[in-house]
């Protein structure tokens, strides 16, 4: 941003802008994923895939101002709950066959892991909290995110371990899998830095 004749200019794309420009980048990129023998060409997937860093950009924005960081979180997890339940039934009325993966697209688990990981970090960076505590928030972290939904692929049915990871988001499940969730906390600890 800067002056000129008494007047703010901005530079670059406002974060409305970005996410619209990411939101039709990703249409693209789904037209292509479930299109592709109707014609879609392979450029609408390449051009597709900026549009989850752009994603990750604005959120790691949105998070830094946001006034209640909890609250933003609490918001993300109900979402990708939501989403993962609409997917995993929509998946079993339209396909329903065995042999087939269901589609992994769910990008505010990402989003949630993102959060939750920054602020479990904020929290480890806090100098005033308890070794012992901090300890425990690890633990507990570990568990979550990675012993849990692991373990119920190899308790559970498919069917039924599905239903609960919908619960239990995981860094190694979610879309773009640990890269994207460790680029949103990049994006996150980089934001006033635009030469990294």
């Amino acid at each position: 941003m800067y002056i000129a004749n008494n007047n703010i200019i901005q530079k670059g794309f406002s974060g409305f802008s970005l996410k619209i420009i990411a939101l039709i980048l990703m249409t693209m990129d789904h037209m292509h994923e479930f299109l592709a023998s109707n014609g879609i060409p392979i450029w609408f997937n390449w051009l597709g895939r900026l549009s989850a860093p752009l994603f990750f950009f604005t959120m790691a924005e949105g998070f830094f101002y946001t006034r209640n960081r909890k609250t933003y979180v609490k918001r993300l997890y109900l979402f990708s709950i939501v989403m993962s339940l609409g997917k995993f039934i929509s998946w079993k009325i339209s396909v329903n066959n065995p042999s087939y993966f269901p589609v992994s697209n769910n990008i505010f688990e990402t989003f949630f892991l993102i959060a939750l990981n920054i602020l479990l970090i904020e929290y480890l960076r806090d100098e005033n909290k308890d070794l012992y505590r901090k300890i425990y928030i690890i633990f507990l972290a570990i568990m979550f995110e990675v012993v849990l939904p692991i373990s119920t692929y190899s308790i559970f049915s498919k069917n039924i371990a599905g239903i609960i990871i919908s619960f239990l988001p995981c860094p190694l499940f979610c879309e773009g899998s640990v890269s994207f969730v460790a680029l949103g906390i990049i994006f996150f600890y980089l934001r006033n830095d635009r030469k990294k």
